[in-house]
C-alpha cells in the first residue's frame, strides 16, 4: 500500500512586531513635572519700594516748595526796606536792606513811574519771568532775584529792573513795591538814569 506522502510540519505564522514600526512608544507612567517658575517677590518688593521712596521725596519737595514757609496773617504787609539802586549796563538793580518778617513774594505788586507818568501795579513775578509794567507807552521789566530761594521776599535779595529786552531809557524813576492784597504801597526807591 502506498503510504500518502509525507506533509511537512507547518510553522506558526510570523508575529507582528511590537510595537509596529513608525507607532507611539508604550506609555511609561506620567509626564515629567514642568520647572518651577521663577519667583518675582524680590522684584516686586523692589518696585514698590522705588515707588514709596518717589513719592515721599516728590511731597517732601512741594512741602518745602509751599507749605513750609509759616502761614501769617497776612491783613497787614510787612515793613520793607531798600538798599541803593545799582546801575550796571544800562539797567538798575535795587537790593532789599531789610523785610520785617518774610512773606511769599506772589503776595506783592510792583509798579513804575517814569517821569511823573506812573504804570499800573502788576504782580511780582519769579526770575526768569519777569513783570512787564508799561509806563507812557514803553515797556519796561522787572525781575525779582531770589538769592536764597525760599521764595520769599527777604533780606538779601534784590530787583532788576530792565528795558523791553534794551537798556532803560534816560530819565527819573520811582520803583514802587505794592502789598497785593490791598494795593498798599510798602516801599519806594528813586534813581536817575
Amino acid at each position: 500500500m502506498a503510504q500518502p506522502p509525507q506533509q511537512q510540519p507547518m510553522s506558526p505564522p510570523p508575529r507582528p512586531q511590537y510595537p509596529p514600526p513608525g507607532a507611539a512608544p508604550p506609555p511609561y507612567g506620567y509626564a515629567p513635572q514642568p520647572p518651577p517658575k521663577k519667583d518675582n517677590t524680590l522684584l516686586i518688593v523692589v518696585v514698590v519700594a522705588v515707588v514709596v521712596v518717589v513719592i515721599i521725596a516728590v511731597a517732601a519737595v512741594l512741602y518745602f516748595m509751599f507749605l513750609a514757609t509759616p502761614f501769617v496773617p497776612t491783613t497787614s504787609p510787612p515793613t520793607v526796606a531798600f538798599g541803593t539802586a545799582t546801575p550796571s549796563g544800562g539797567n538798575v538793580t535795587i537790593a532789599i536792606a531789610s523785610v520785617s518778617r518774610a512773606v511769599a513774594f506772589a503776595l506783592f505788586e510792583v509798579n513804575l513811574q517814569w517821569n511823573s507818568a506812573t504804570g499800573f501795579p502788576t504782580f511780582l513775578v519769579f526770575s526768569p519771568a519777569y513783570s512787564s509794567v508799561t509806563v507812557s507807552g514803553t515797556d519796561f521789566r522787572v525781575y525779582f532775584q531770589d538769592t536764597n530761594g525760599n521764595f520769599n521776599v527777604d533780606q538779601g535779595d534784590s530787583v532788576r529792573i530792565t528795558g523791553d529786552g534794551a537798556a532803560l531809557p534816560s530819565g527819573t524813576y520811582s520803583f514802587i513795591l505794592l502789598w497785593s492784597l490791598t494795593s498798599a504801597e510798602i516801599a519806594q526807591r528813586t534813581f536817575v538814569v
